[in-house]
């Protein structure tokens, strides 16, 4: 891998990663999100991660394995396309022991502890599952550019309702503008490390067979995500007839645009 084909895979990774704060950033700035807007960003993005993980990600992980084994095979594909789902819910199992609904009886000093307590766990798990995307950004990018740059897109859309969550949490909580963006700013910057991490872990091993292991879990990761953590929450926001059409024009959205590519 050349200082080029580094720089620009980090430069992707980076972008990724800032769409987190960008979601902190509209949270500031708007402080009060229509529920629908919320439920139709986290089901579009479902879809576009979904339609990306089924049409381009597991696709080109099979064309790679079989670069590698001419065996016309797509089982070990497949059989890690599902270890990267059981990879994000066994990390999810770890880092989603959020509190549940705010009690109605507590006072606005333990409600604003408590909302903290939740914009802590939420920023500690967000970086937790960052470091493996980035991961993924990273060597997508650097193996083959255009397949970089739609993992990355569909990464940036679904880190912008994360950059919400937490920084909503953390203004409220603290009031403080500032630490809603530092939070949100340090929590997308684990994209890049998983990136540089990618760097040193994979920079003397690039080929088809290692690069078919990482789209598929790739595609799992994102596959566990779109579902779990954008359209099953999706509809904790609005109806399922909004959610349904989020999820897809999402789909109709990104395919246009592969079509373009």
């Amino acid at each position: 891998m050349n200082g080029s084909t580094f720089l620009t895979s980090l430069f992707l990774t980076v972008l990724a990663g800032l769409a987190t704060g960008l979601g902190g950033l509209l949270s500031i700035i708007f402080k009060k999100i229509d529920d629908k807007y919320i439920a139709f960003t986290l089901s579009f993005s479902a879809g576009v991660m979904i339609y990306i993980s089924f049409m381009e990600i597991l696709p080109d992980a099979v064309k790679n394995i079989n670069i590698y084994e001419k065996s016309g095979s797509n089982f070990l594909a497949v059989v890690i396309f599902f270890a990267g789902i059981g990879l994000m819910a066994i990390i999810n199992n770890f880092i989603d022991d959020t509190p549940g609904t705010l009690s109605a009886n507590l006072n606005e000093e333990k409600k604003r502890k408590q909302v903290l307590l939740v914009g802590i766990i939420t920023f500690a798990g967000i970086i937790i599952h960052n470091i493996p995307e980035g991961m993924a950004a990273f060597m997508s990018s650097a193996y083959d550019i255009n397949s970089g740059i739609i993992i990355v897109i569909a990464i940036s859309l679904h880190n912008i309702p994360e950059g919400l969550a937490v920084a909503g949490a953390i203004y409220y909580a603290t009031n403080s503008r500032k630490k809603a963006l530092k939070y949100t700013f340090i929590s997308g910057m684990a994209e890049p490390v998983g990136g540089v991490l990618a760097y040193f872990l994979f920079k003397n091993s690039v080929n088809a067979f290692s690069m078919s292991i990482i789209y598929s879990v790739a595609a799992g990761v994102m596959v566990y995500i779109a579902l779990e953590e954008l359209l099953i929450k999706s509809r904790k926001y609005a109806s399922a007839v909004l959610c349904f059409f989020g999820w897809v024009i999402g789909m109709i959205v990104i395919s246009l645009g592969l079509m373009l590519k």
